[in-house]
């Protein structure tokens, strides 16, 4: 990431249980991972940039999870447990490297494997090229991503409700999609084909 003249990068490291701060001049700094609060955690990380001389401004409130608390006053989530932190990033070195090669195969455009932090899922995403009508009511970031028909596969690591899964979605969805038997579950209230 470009800050004034310098580029910077935040590593999680889940080896080592730390998150690296790095700076093109040279200057790094490390924070331990370990059991705290999120407020605690976010007052860690922003200090430790002002350290660096850096005045970063974030949006703070978690996006896709219901009752989202702002990290400056989530004191509620403060667990860390470094053993399931490592498991689940080697889970995601595995998906990684499966998307990546069903991404090779594909010789037309097709995005890199993605990282959403919202889910926490990865995936990727091929495009068809043909233009598809503008969704209405959509905000810009939905107006542009579907802008043209998009067929994205992923995996997601689950939630509460469901188990960790590997998922496909269609924007348009193809007519019938939903009545293919044998293909996965589509859930009820989205357009997700998912395989377990």
């Amino acid at each position: 990431m470009s800050y004034e003249d310098r580029v910077f990068e935040i590593e999680f490291d889940f080896i080592d249980h730390q998150l690296l701060i790095k700076c093109s001049d040279g200057s790094t700094t490390t924070l331990p991972l370990r059991p705290q609060s999120v407020a605690d955690f976010y007052a860690e990380v922003m200090s430790a940039l002002r350290g660096l001389g850096m005045e970063i401004k974030i949006w703070t409130v978690p996006v896709e999870i219901p009752n989202p608390i702002r990290f400056e006053d989530d004191t509620t989530h403060a667990s860390y447990d470094s053993e399931y932190a490592n498991r689940f990033w080697r889970a995601l070195v595995k998906m990684d490297d499966v998307l990546k090669e069903f991404r090779a195969r594909f010789i037309g455009k097709v995005s890199p494997v993605h990282f959403f932090w919202g889910s926490f899922d990865l995936a990727v995403t091929r495009f068809s090229g043909d233009r598809r009508r503008r969704r209405e009511g959509a905000d810009l970031i939905t107006r542009e991503a579907y802008s043209h028909e998009v067929i994205s596969h992923g995996w997601w690591p689950g939630s509460k409700d469901m188990e960790a899964a590997f998922y496909s979605y269609t924007t348009p969805e193809p007519a019938g999609l939903s009545d293919v038997a044998g293909q996965g579950k589509i859930l009820p209230s989205q357009t997700f084909t998912v395989w377990r």
